[in-house]
């Protein structure tokens, strides 16, 4: 390797900083020498010079070097980076759109919050607000995002524990096993099971019911399942909307229009 790392990172950057200045520099000089071609009418159509670019090589490698000691650019603690690797190289194949082939591709992938807010947060903006009813435990999040959050509110549950009732349902009414693994949930006795089971709980839920899918492919495939009526018989959705009014969340935010 070449031994760039934390602790030398800075001083790399600023000498390519200083590079790109004197070859820029240079550049300009080379332009008001007579007979160069800023002299003449095509100037703005003449090739870029050796010197401009090799500036333009060094503000890649730059940034390059930005980005991936970007927790160090940013004064993270030292501690903190000791403790996890906060960021990822992978190496796979992508098809080139302009040659339709296959390319080798370096992707940087970054897993750590804290340094995008650390990023923002340099921007000098007043006050950063983060709203949200999973936040907590919010000591665990500040430390995650690398901000100290001095001002917090934490509210509890407007549910009662009397109010909870956590069970499990291992079968449906026709006592089929509500397994909803990836390898059962596209089978159809699983989602008629499943139907039935919310068509009879929705006899007894008073008020509203949630129910929730562990996607959206498999939220709509049990939905279009529901809607087929089979021998003439009501299909599940409309027992469904005889006794609660049905509502699905939309995939798209623009679909809340």
């Amino acid at each position: 390797g070449i031994g760039i790392n934390h602790s030398n990172v800075m001083n790399v950057v600023q000498t390519i900083e200083e590079a790109e200045k004197l070859l820029t520099g240079m550049s300009e000089e080379a332009k008001k020498l007579p007979g160069s071609d800023s002299e003449d009418e095509d100037a703005a159509a003449r090739p870029a010079s050796r010197n401009e670019n090799s500036a333009l090589w060094l503000t890649l490698v730059k940034d390059c070097l930005e980005i991936a000691f970007r927790g160090t650019l940013l004064s993270c603690s030292q501690s903190r980076k000791a403790e996890r690797v906060p960021y990822k190289f992978h190496v796979h194949m992508e098809q080139d759109p302009s040659t339709k082939k296959k390319m080798p591709t370096l992707s940087y992938w970054c897993f750590d919050p804290g340094l995008a807010m650390q990023e923002l947060s340099r921007t000098n903006v007043r006050s950063i607000l983060l709203t949200s009813g999973t936040l907590a435990p919010l000591d665990t999040l500040a430390s995650e995002l690398s901000l100290d959050f001095p001002i917090r509110l934490e509210n509890p549950h407007v549910i009662k524990q009397s109010q909870i009732l956590a069970g499990v349902m291992p079968v449906g009414p026709s006592n089929g096993k509500l397994n909803s693994s990836f390898r059962h949930r596209s089978s159809a006795s699983y989602v008629m099971e499943l139907g039935n089971a919310i068509v009879n709980i929705a006899r007894v839920v008073p008020h509203g019911l949630l129910v929730f899918f562990p996607s959206y492919g498999v939220l709509s495939s049990c939905i279009e399942s529901w809607r087929a009526r089979q021998s003439g018989v009501a299909s599940i959705w409309e027992r469904i909307a005889k006794i609660k009014h049905p509502v699905v969340e939309p995939k798209n935010s623009a679909d809340y229009a």
